[in-house]
């Protein structure tokens, strides 16, 4: 009951008092008190949400396809047990229109051939740098957002997919009232016209905690996180791209705020190169590449014994090193993809998402696609345990027990120990 009235105090004060993003200051009192009600347990140490979402049917499994420099043609794609295909990219322009772009060239192929295979297409608005700024002059003005709708609704039905991914991908909190009405707009528009609707965000909570959850997931069917990627931003130190300890505590902090069931974990099918390293351990000095690392080219690797493997345990994720080319890769490989599909049953998530098929190795034998198909298509038991452990020394970069005041300002971090995942409920043991 206290909790729950908190949570009404918090939502009266921020709609009625300070407004829905004023810059008037917050006493801090009451924003540790916001953050504790959003982000703490209703009792004891655990973080618990209300939903029960317990699919009965495999869990959703997205692909991204984007067909670069016309690398993965659509007669190559492997539609086995995939749900749903994002078709990356289209663009807006600067009056709200649509620029399709190379992805003109796959559609008709690629949704004619996901029909046969009862696999739906969804259209990705993409997040390159002149997207984002036309993002941002769109979603200034409500009439030119219900325009860019109308303009993708046309697109859409007229090419005959199923529904929009936004990929906007990173708002900052100073655009984020212009990127909540955005999304309402377009939802509400694209639902009139039953069309889906999802939304891409990165998976490290703390970049989006300012946004108002509770009333973005309502203008939603799921929302994808980008579970990857987590060592971009300290490019001269060699990192895991996406450990599966760090995903478990984000993915815990953004479930105490969205069901479940409108959740979609993302899943990395390339691996992260670091060059210049002369030493075989994850935080060693190094320079990270800027490009991606295909999983076509990890598997040859993974058998050539000049390559030395590791596997984490702490955050249950691979990494190889060669000491004569002085490089370190981070990767998933197929124990670390299985455990991350059982922390999707284990949290009851709506499913994976995974970038990209273009990277995907090409032979079906050592198909990341295949991997995780096999291990979704085992079902969800009824009940399970994932422990993974967090120890003190990383509490401050794993995210669990992080403390956020109402504008995402980073407050503390609860102390504890190992975390214990079971039927959805995380727990600071």
């Amino acid at each position: 009951t206290i909790y729950l009235v908190i949570r009404q105090l918090q939502a009266t004060l921020l709609n009625h008092v300070w407004g829905p993003r004023s810059m008037k200051a917050v006493p801090k009192h009451l924003a540790l008190v916001f953050s504790l009600a959003s982000v703490l347990p209703t009792s004891g140490r655990s973080l618990q949400t209300a939903d029960t979402h317990t699919p009965e049917t495999p869990p959703a499994f997205i692909a991204y396809y984007a067909n670069f420099e016309n690398k993965r043609p659509v007669r190559n794609i492997r539609f086995n047990g995939l749900s749903h295909i994002n078709h990356a990219f289209l663009y807006p322009d600067s009056v709200a229109m649509l620029v399709p772009g190379s992805i003109e060239n796959d559609i008709n192929d690629l949704i004619d051939s996901a029909d046969a295979n009862n696999v739906k297409v969804m259209v990705s608005l993409g997040p390159d740098h002149n997207a984002l700024r036309h993002y941002r002059a769109i979603s200034a003005d409500s009439n030119k957002t219900a325009e860019f709708a109308d303009s993708v609704i046309s697109f859409c039905k007229r090419h005959g997919y199923s529904g929009v991914d936004l990929d906007w991908e990173t708002p900052v909190y100073s655009e984020a009232f212009k990127y909540e009405r955005f999304v309402r707009i377009m939802y509400v528009k694209l639902n009139a016209n039953a069309l889906l609707f999802s939304i891409t965000l990165p998976g490290q909570y703390g970049k989006t905690s300012f946004l108002n959850y509770e009333e973005l997931t309502v203008h939603v069917d799921w929302i994808n996180l980008m579970t990857y990627d987590y060592g971009n931003q300290k490019p001269a130190q060699c990192l895991h791209n996406a450990p599966l300890a760090d995903i478990a505590a984000d993915v815990a902090l953004f479930k105490a705020r969205i069901p479940s069931a409108k959740l979609v974990l993302g899943l990395a099918f390339y691996g992260r190169r670091y060059n210049e390293v002369d030493s075989f351990h994850i935080g060693a000095a190094g320079i990270r590449e800027n490009v991606l690392f295909p999983s076509d080219s990890l598997w040859p690797k993974t058998s050539d014994t000049a390559w030395k493997k590791q596997f984490d345990e702490t955050q249950q994720v691979p990494f190889m090193y060669n000491s004569e080319l002085r490089q370190l890769i981070s990767y998933d490989d197929s124990s670390s993809l299985g455990r991350k599909c059982g922390l999707v049953c284990e949290l009851r998530l709506k499913g994976v998402m995974f970038w990209a098929m273009d990277y995907d190795a090409r032979q079906y034998a050592y198909s990341f696609q295949k991997i995780v198909q096999e291990r979704l298509n085992s079902g969800c038991p009824a009940a399970a345990t994932i422990n993974i452990s967090m120890p003190s020394a990383r509490r401050t970069n794993t995210g669990s027990g992080r403390i956020y005041d109402i504008r995402g300002k980073y407050l503390g971090t609860l102390q504890g120990g190992p975390a214990s995942i079971q039927n959805g409920t995380i727990s600071l043991e």
